[in-house]
């Protein structure tokens, strides 16, 4: 079926849907993916498959490639009588959108499938390996989630982001570590511009709080709590906190109360902390961060370490079955993190935690170091390479 003439453009069908840690790492393969095809003088032609609620239709079509959307379901966590009308529902949507894959796949004929993980993986590249398509599956978590393990068992190859991954496919034909693919933009931060942009000085301790595209309530609560114990313990503190989108203006109103507060449109100031609602780009924060103090999502994980930014991480007490816990856990046995669990987060238990670590010269530079190690910047590329190999089955590097 993907037998085609030297001179046809590479067909490369992409499975990345229904969160950021999904699409941007499925973004990124695509982007390596051009530059390789380039580099070989070969044309390639990239499909995106998506859902149809997440952030699909926002992200992808901008960078210019095409998106088909379907619908996806999980699977319910347990399997007595009260969860029958769940399975009969979410097996119900799987199968539908596994028929819908088949035509899909048939029509646009990929030289390889790969899938990002999430609930659209299993079906679509189901249909891909039962109509000859070599596939791929991505997982970016230290512990893999239900559909990427599931699709290990029929899929040509697993790449994993984080090495403790790699155990939880013993059934796979070939497992790789790769790493996490990330935005490219993320490696040419410039810190100098960071400063300039929020009007923050060179030589101060610069920490930076992510809140995620959407927001981490408990995040933005609790280091709001902290602010005053953090200013009295870190002399000379810079803050850039992005709260999320949908936080801001909770977190703003919050602030107002506070004597000195500059609340703005989209931005608060206050000594020197800035609270907006987004960061773009992230990377010159990145870039300025002596600390980072975010979730861990694969993603950022991968980021972070990329860089070498040491971090405080707090997971997501509901990530699907304590993913994010595990990621965290990765980079804290290398030295490159430390937790603090969510359970545990108040305003003074943060205060304590960041400010144990800002003032801690020679311990934020063994963090780095060791974050540094965990480091893989080329991943998006070597994930590029992979899915090349299948398609190109008597190329190798």
């Amino acid at each position: 079926m993907t037998s085609e003439k030297p001179q046809d453009p590479m067909r490369i069908l992409i499975v990345a849907g229904g969160t950021g840690g999904h699409i941007y790492p499925g973004l990124s393969l695509a982007a390596a993916l051009r530059a390789l095809a380039a580099e070989k003088g070969r044309q390639v032609v990239i499909r995106f498959v998506g859902t149809r609620r997440g952030l699909e239709e926002r992200l992808i079509p901008p960078e210019g490639y095409s998106l088909v959307t379907l619908p996806a379901a999980g699977f319910p966590r347990g399997k007595g009588p009260r969860q029958w009308p769940a399975w009969l529902a979410s097996l119900t949507v799987n199968g539908y959108t596994w028929l819908r894959s088949l035509g899909l796949v048939a029509r646009f004929r990929p030289h390889v499938a790969t899938g990002m993980g999430g609930y659209l993986t299993g079906p679509v590249l189901l249909a891909a390996h039962l109509l000859g398509v070599p596939t791929l599956v991505h997982e970016a978590n230290a512990r893999p989630g239900v559909a990427n393990r599931l699709a290990a068992r029929f899929v040509d190859q697993v790449a994993v982001g984080f090495e403790e991954a790699a155990r939880a496919f013993p059934q796979a034909r070939s497992v790789t570590v790769t790493g996490n693919p990330i935005r490219a933009s993320v490696l040419h931060g410039d810190r100098g511009r960071a400063l300039r942009r929020f009007g923050l000085e060179a030589g101060r301790p610069t920490l930076l709080v992510l809140g995620g595209s959407q927001g981490a309530r408990a995040i933005n609560e609790a280091l709001f709590a902290a602010r005053e114990r953090l200013e009295g313990a870190v002399p000379g503190l810079q803050v850039i906190h992005q709260t999320g989108a949908g936080e801001f203006e909770r977190v703003a109103q919050r602030w107002r109360s506070v004597r000195m507060a500059q609340v703005g449109q989209g931005e608060v100031r206050w000594k020197g902390w800035r609270v907006l609602p987004y960061l773009d780009p992230v990377a010159d924060c990145l870039a300025a961060a002596d600390l980072v103090c975010s979730r861990a999502g694969g993603s950022t994980c991968a980021e972070l370490t990329a860089l070498g930014v040491p971090a405080l991480l707090i997971p997501f007490a509901a990530a699907t079955e304590a993913h994010q816990t595990e990621n965290a856990a990765a980079l804290a046995r290398a030295g490159a993190a430390r937790i603090l669990p969510q359970a545990e987060l108040t305003g003074e238990r943060l205060a304590q935690e960041l400010a144990a670590l800002l003032t801690s010269p020679s311990r934020l530079q063994a963090m780095r170091e060791a974050s540094r190690r965990l480091g893989r910047p080329e991943a998006a590329r070597r994930l590029a390479e992979l899915a090349w190999e299948l398609a190109q089955p008597g190329e190798r590097r």
